[in-house]
Order: structure tokens, then C-alpha cells, then sequence
């Protein structure tokens, strides 16, 4: 079955929402060709950004690189993905309804219901509160300012670039719940927006106002934070994976200095393509 035709079948019957059902979409990444088996692969991550049914209707339309552009990815996170750590792409679309009985990612989960609710800073918090309690009082005590500044402004208190914390999710520099309960109290502002930046992943693009942005400013759609769920955990008929390969552009491929690979036409189970 193809790509499309797998799209119509999991889609056939189904509107933007059906009763108290809601479709939803998300880009995972492997880094082992084989499928997902949680929506994100970092290490005990506890929540995730997804896209509704208006997103989806797209997917068809644009090239996974330029979806992943239009979803407020930056292209070096991007190029970080699938050059740099060798990640392949897989969208997985997710039909959801509040009575789902699944187990969000973490063993130090809340015992409440999962929900799904728009990415805004109130739904930032609310996540904050359910599934990092431990943050919530630091992230108060700093709201303002977190609200206010953009990612370079903590970036210039940290002495480091915040995207470099995202190449090892066990280096030094991310700052994963686990790390974030060590830290000496008090603790900072920029570690606070670290810890947003890398657990949540509330990069530079975010809004806060529940659209997702481009990097020249363009808006996009509606986007929802949701628990990390494991995919075993919901029945065949509500899920559909789907391998993409993702083109890096040629001026993206050429930026970074550390990539190295000649590869071309890759397509190995999602594996990113790679042209230089």
C-alpha cells in the first residue's frame, strides 16, 4: 500500500473531530532505522508537541523537509537530526480521545488522565505542574522574565549556544528533569530556560500562543503539548507510522562544518537523504 493510499484508509470517516475523537500527528525520530516506539526517543521525556488535523491535511502537499520547516523546526535542528546524529523521520498520526487509558513515559508520572492541550505558556505550565513538579516553584520565580526574553538573551548568561545541549541528551549540557533536581538552589534563570529548552524542547520559535512559527515569522497551525505516549499502548486501527525521507538542502547540508557525509539516496527506513 502506498503512502497515500495508507493516509486515505487511516483518514476515511474521520473530520477534524468525530464526537470526542481528534486526530493528531507528530515527526518522530530513530536513530536505530527502526520504528518508534514512543513519540519521543530522549530518555525519560515526559511530554511532546504534536499537530492536529489541519497540519495533517497537508502532509501531502509539501516535501517532509519543507513539512518539518512549515511545523517551526529551525534547519539546523533539522541538519542536527538527521546529519549530525543520523536520526531517521517517521510521522505517526494518532486518533485520540479523553478516555484513552494510556501511561505517559516516565516513572515519575502523574496519576492523572493524560490530556492533549494547545501549546501555549498556560498549557507550558500546566505540564510543568503535572509531570515536573519539582520545576514548578523556579519557574514561577522567573515567569517574567522567561515570558519576556527570547532563548539568546539566557544563551549570552549561560556562555553557550542552547542548541548544543540537544546533540547529547547525556552530555554535560543537557539539562534533563533528572539533572535539573541536582542543581544547587537557587537556580538561574537561563538553567530554568534550559530545562525548558531541552525537556520540553520550548526552543527559539516557540510563540506561546498555540501556532507554530517559521523562522522569517510566518505563522503556521495549531500545535498541542501532549504526553509522551508509548505507542504499543494504543490499538492498531488508532495509530499509522509512515517512514519519511527527508532532503537536507544543499546551502543547509554545507553549513556545518562537522558533517562529513557524501551520502546519497539513503532511503533505509526513514533514513534521511543527504545530498552535498
Amino acid at each position: 500500500m502506498s503512502f497515500l493510499e495508507d493516509m486515505a484508509s487511516f483518514l476515511e470517516g474521520l473530520g477534524d473531530c468525530e464526537g470526542d475523537e481528534c486526530l493528531y500527528g507528530r515527526i518522530c525520530t530513530t536513530v536505530d532505522g527502526s520504528p518508534p516506539e514512543l513519540f519521543a526517543d530522549t530518555p525519560n521525556r515526559s511530554t511532546v508537541f504534536l499537530f492536529g488535523t489541519t497540519t495533517i491535511r497537508k502532509v501531502v502537499e509539501k516535501s517532509p523537509y519543507h513539512l518539518l520547516i512549515h511545523l517551526g523546526l529551525l534547519p539546523k535542528y533539522i541538519h542536527l537530526k538527521a546529519c549530525i546524529q543520523q536520526a531517521g523521520y517517521w510521522l505517526v498520526l494518532m486518533k485520540y480521545h479523553d478516555g484513552l487509558e494510556v501511561t505517559p513515559h516516565r516513572g515519575y508520572k502523574s496519576t492523572a488522565a493524560p490530556s492533549i492541550v494547545p501549546a501555549t505558556w498556560d498549557g507550558v505550565l500546566s505540564f510543568v505542574s503535572r509531570y515536573y513538579p519539582l520545576a514548578k516553584d523556579d519557574l514561577m520565580r522567573h515567569w517574567a522574565d522567561i515570558l519576556a526574553r527570547p532563548v539568546r538573551y539566557f544563551e549570552r548568561k549561560a556562555g553557550f549556544k542552547f542548541m548544543t545541549a540537544l546533540e547529547d541528551v547525556t552530555g554535560r549540557l543537557f539539562m534533563s528533569y533528572d539533572r535539573y533536581c541536582e542543581l544547587d538552589r537557587p537556580v538561574t534563570s537561563w538553567q530554568v530556560r534550559l530545562f525548558l529548552y531541552c525537556e520540553l524542547r520550548i526552543l527559539e520559535l516557540f510563540s506561546g500562543d498555540g501556532f507554530t512559527y517559521r523562522s522569517d515569522g510566518r505563522k503556521g497551525d495549531e500545535e498541542f503539548l501532549a504526553p509522551n505516549f508509548r505507542l504499543s499502548e494504543l490499538k492498531r486501527e488508532n495509530v499509522l507510522v509512515i517512514p519519511l525521507d527527508v532532503v537536507i538542502p544543499d546551502k543547509v547540508h554545507a553549513s556545518d562544518e562537522r558533517c562529513k557525509l557524501k551520502i546519497k539516496g539513503d532511503k533505509r527506513n526513514g533514513r534521511a537523504e543527504h545530498r552535498k
